[in-house]
């Protein structure tokens, strides 16, 4: 975060004291989003043991894995208290206000764990298209660069349009500006939770009882 936050922050003649809470706030998310994806891919292929041999239900190893990424990002929000506290920045009420999107947050990634843990199982490429197109999907997604300077270059599409940019807002708003997110925020975000969750449910209801058997 600092190596990234002292260049990123001097390319874009940004002050360091509102950029690198920005910027550490984004990471933490945008790592915890990727884990959900990628790490969930492989959630049944690496408890392929277990599943095999023992009449766990499946949501066991979902619950496992999603629990292991949040504390991850709990120890995350850790590093961005301790970058916020550095510059003045930390507002206990915006860590009110953000624990709605939190709640967002955690059942878009419960979704994502879900989807992706069936696919994994079944087309093993999975992964490996996950983290392609991730990569690339950090280039189009605010986490380095702030909507301001996309709004300067009309560069808005970028992010109207990107469900993971709502994601992160829903908590990177609120813990910086200490206000709550408006409709415009929280809508997509809702909008795609519901989308996720629902698609979960459909690969469950073709894929679950099939795991053990492409495992």
């Amino acid at each position: 975060m600092l190596a990234i936050g002292l260049i990123f922050g001097r390319l874009f003649h940004q002050p360091m004291a509102e950029f690198l809470p920005f910027l550490s706030l984004g990471l933490v998310i945008w790592g915890t989003i990727g884990a959900s994806l990628g790490e969930g891919a492989i959630t049944f292929v690496g408890a392929e043991g277990y599943i095999k041999q023992f009449p766990f239900p499946k949501a066991v190893y979902i619950f496992r894995a999603l629990v292991s990424m949040h504390v991850v990002f709990l120890t995350g929000l850790i590093i961005y208290f301790f970058v916020a506290l550095s510059y003045g920045k930390f507002n206990l009420l915006g860590i009110v206000f953000s624990l709605p999107g939190v709640l967002f947050f955690v059942l878009t990634n419960f979704a994502h764990v879900v989807i992706c843990a069936h696919l994994g199982a079944k087309f093993r490429d999975v992964p490996h298209m996950i983290s392609a197109a991730f990569q690339v999907l950090f280039y189009v997604t605010p986490v380095m660069y702030t909507v301001e300077m996309l709004k300067s270059r009309h560069l808005d599409f970028i992010y109207l349009f990107n469900p993971f940019y709502y994601m992160i807002e829903i908590i990177r708003r609120p813990m910086l500006q200490g206000v709550m997110p408006g409709w415009d925020v929280y809508l997509p975000a809702l909008g795609y939770a519901v989308f996720v969750l629902a698609f979960a449910a459909f690969i469950v209801k073709k894929l679950s009882n099939r795991i053990v058997y492409v495992l």
